[in-house]
């Protein structure tokens, strides 16, 4: 069981945490019971945020397994690569959301977050 924050949480925060417990829950996503048990914050607060716990599973980037168009993990860090050549230095979390053609959440998803795949997609 995971310290419950009793705080309301930002949008990213709430997404984030739902992509990471998602990934700790088995089968293919998450319910909104395991949620609640297994999350930093109670599903409530994204069944508020998005209308639906269906609705904010989507925001959040988690789909089961075919419901989703399916971007190849090289298609993402190729796009990291292109960003990185657009801005200077190594291109940033902020970089990315300003020029980058994919969802942040993609790669929060898809990978341990959006540095780890900056570091595949640049080495």
């Amino acid at each position: 069981m995971v310290k419950r924050s009793f705080k309301t949480p930002t949008k990213d925060d709430l997404l984030m945490d739902m992509v990471k417990t998602n990934r700790r829950t088995p089968g293919e996503t998450m319910t909104s019971l395991e949620y609640t048990e297994h999350g930093e914050y109670d599903r409530h607060h994204a069944t508020r945020r998005y209308g639906s716990w269906e609705e904010a599973k989507a925001a959040a980037g988690i789909y089961k397994y075919g419901d989703q168009y399916q971007i190849s993990e090289q298609e993402l860090l190729a796009d990291i690569k292109r960003v990185d050549s657009e801005v200077d230095g190594k291109v940033t979390v902020d970089d990315y959301r300003e020029h980058g053609e994919h969802h942040l959440q993609t790669y929060y998803h898809r990978f341990d977050g959006f540095a780890e795949a900056r570091d595949r997609a640049l080495d």
